[in-house]
């Protein structure tokens, strides 16, 4: 019997997906018992590699502008589950997370197959969304996409892919098309799909299914997004699609990607009349988005930047950015990957601009800080293990300049890590030299 939040979260979090049968058939099940939640829910169900949370955001952003109700489901966390499961940015509650984790307890012990704990706190959301009379949800899936617990969702208002790539691989299979055909199984038959463009092998999978299930398929186009500026305030872009230019609040380049997928998805809802969403709501919610560890600035003069960037495609896109905002700055990395991940890869591209790297373990899956440190050094930079993220900091301000950057970088981990430092203000700031 669950009496309170941290009962609540033992419970939630007790069982692994390790072992687990990989299918929809225990969300199914709970969520039957639970009464079918998730029914009735409109949702904009999103799959990808990169940039489904920054994409999710954006649309959140948006439909709140419109004055909708907004639910949205993303993972992972940064600090707390609770961030899980927001309702006009608003994370829910310990008391309606406890509330609904006693629930499940009571149903999922009518099941012969214990559900996981993604499968669990998905039946939380579509609860929470349910009862609180959502107008939109947006679903992000976990991992994957055909047998990810949020595709137990079967009338979506539309389902949408962000960039692809290579990453669980063990999971989703080792060639991006393989990886592409299990993020596309979110597409369901006669709803709309909108699609970033991308590789051709990625957009040729996802164009073969939706003409099989006929499904009718929109790729959106970087291209139609045109950069004015870009700087530490955002991105002032111009688009066909709105009449004024408008400044979107996240930093980085590579979020136009995203900025011109949420774009097409707009603007399909907008003609199909899917959703009460006019262009001044979308003008604001573009101003207005924000996305925590995305391109974030903890603290200025010098820079700490938090990223999640966590694979090859992501570090890609995070090192390109601060070379072109901080031209001819001394970069001070601070990095966390887990040893599932292509370790070599992004440790070639975090050391491209890379004037020190300081190497920290905070996953238990997380690689010997001594092998990353080791593999920096390798590729030409100076290197450190550090024994804790709070210690990587203090030795990396204590070695930066007034206007150079501290960037952590490779693990969503490890920005929840930072932030919570932040938070509870246990940094020493070193006097600058």
């Amino acid at each position: 019997m669950i009496n309170n939040y941290d009962e609540a979260l033992a419970y939630i979090t007790g069982t692994s997906w390790k072992d687990k049968k990989k299918g929809l058939e225990r969300i199914r099940i709970l969520c039957r018992l639970l009464g079918n939640p998730q029914d009735g829910l409109s949702c904009i169900h999103i799959a990808g590699t990169n940039g489904k949370g920054s994409t999710a955001a954006i649309l959140d952003s948006v439909c709140r502008s419109a004055g909708l109700t907004c639910g949205l489901y993303t993972s992972p966390h940064l600090e707390k589950y609770n961030e899980r499961i927001r309702i006009n940015g608003q994370d829910i509650s310990d008391e309606d997370f406890t509330a609904y984790a006693a629930r499940i307890e009571e149903a999922a012990s009518k099941m012969e197959d214990a559900p996981t704990v993604f499968e669990k706190l998905t039946a939380m959301a579509f609860l929470h969304f349910s009862k609180s009379d959502c107008d939109v949800v947006i679903l992000e899936t976990g991992m994957g996409g055909e047998f990810d617990s949020t595709n137990v969702v079967t009338e979506p208002i539309m389902s949408v892919i962000t960039n692809i790539g290579l990453d669980h691989t063990a999971e989703l299979g080792e060639t991006i098309e393989k990886i592409a055909l299990t993020k596309a199984g979110i597409v369901k038959k006669g709803i709309p799909c909108v699609c970033i463009e991308q590789a051709p092998e990625v957009m040729n999978v996802i164009k073969t299914i939706c003409m099989f299930i006929d499904s009718p398929c929109i790729f959106a186009r970087t291209s139609d997004v045109r950069v004015v500026s870009s700087d530490l305030s955002g991105i002032r872009i111009m688009t066909s699609a709105l009449s004024e230019p408008v400044t979107v609040s996240l930093c980085g380049e590579y979020q136009i990607s995203n900025i011109a997928l949420s774009l097409a998805v707009l603007r399909l809802i907008m003609v199909t009349g899917k959703l009460a969403i006019d262009e001044y709501a979308v003008i604001e919610g573009l101003r207005n988005v924000s996305w925590s560890a995305r391109f974030e600035i903890m603290k200025r003069n010098p820079y700490l930047i938090v990223d999640g960037a966590h694979n090859p495609h992501g570090m890609r896109a995070l090192v390109d950015s601060l070379r072109k905002l901080f031209l001819k700055k001394k970069i001070t990395y601070i990095t966390a990957i887990n040893s599932d991940k292509d370790v070599e890869g992004m440790l070639d591209i975090l050391c491209e601009n890379a004037d020190h790297v300081y190497a920290v373990k905070v996953d238990p899956r997380g690689e010997d800080p001594e092998v990353l440190a080791e593999g920096a050094r390798k590729r030409g930079t100076e290197a450190a293990a550090c024994e804790s993220v709070q210690k990587a900091i203090e030795e990396a301000f204590s070695r930066s300049g007034l206007n150079d950057v501290v960037c952590c970088a490779g693990s969503l981990y490890l920005s929840g890590d930072v932030r919570k430092l932040m938070r509870e203000k246990k940094i020493e700031w070193k006097s600058l030299p």
